[in-house]
């Protein structure tokens, strides 16, 4: 910023220097008109460095202003962050590697390796959390904690989204069976975080 205050300023000197007697000739007018020209060229380098200081910027607020627009309608109308019903998924949601009785398990050698294992390769591709509607690639954040019973353990992987001030996103339950020192998920459940709430058919608004 200091360049392009200094290059402005050595512009606007030029513009307003005074005619001088020897301005006919053309060699001065000539060196004026190319210090002019540089002068424009380092101002041109300097904006075009500017634009790609702020477009990240620019392009982090885009992204954040549906989700802030979204907030104040949420507090406008007194809607509080809630999470929708448990609701089981499919066996074939999760990598074959964890199915126990699949031709290709092998299980995982903790319960948290088994649930960053769906996350990393889940094949219908649910590790990645909605963000303002559109598939984010990555989560902003990612919580696991598991829980111990005389049976097996119970994982829940939570993935949230920034966008909604970490009141959006996905919530995973999964059971798992230890056979022989690894472990296997045998059910598997999922919740969506809704940031505006639910609506009377418990979905998220």
């Amino acid at each position: 910023m200091k360049t392009a205050k200094r290059l402005v300023a050595v512009f606007l000197g030029l513009l307003a220097a005074p005619v001088s007697a020897a301005s006919d000739d053309p060699t001065v007018l000539e060196r004026e008109n190319a210090a002019l020209k540089h002068a424009l060229q380092l101002l041109e380098a300097e904006a075009q460095e500017i634009q790609q200081t702020l477009q990240p910027l620019q392009d982090e607020r885009d992204r954040l202003l549906p989700a802030i627009e979204g907030r104040r309608e949420a507090a406008e109308q007194g809607w509080e962050p809630e999470e929708t019903p448990w609701e089981t998924l499919e066996l074939g949601v999760l990598p074959p590697s964890l199915v126990e009785g699949d031709a290709q398990a092998e299980g995982a050698p903790s319960p948290k390796a088994a649930l960053f294992r769906f996350l990393a390769e889940s094949p219908s591709g649910w590790s990645k959390v909605e963000d303002g509607g559109k598939p984010a690639e990555v989560p902003h954040w990612i919580y696991s904690r598991i829980y111990y019973e005389s049976t097996g353990a119970q994982g829940y992987l939570e993935l949230r989204s920034k966008a909604h001030g970490y009141a959006q996103g996905k919530i995973y339950r999964m059971a798992m069976t230890e056979r022989d020192g690894s472990w296997y998920v045998h059910k598997v459940e999922q919740r969506t975080l809704c940031h505006q709430g639910l609506t009377e058919e418990g979905t998220c608004r």
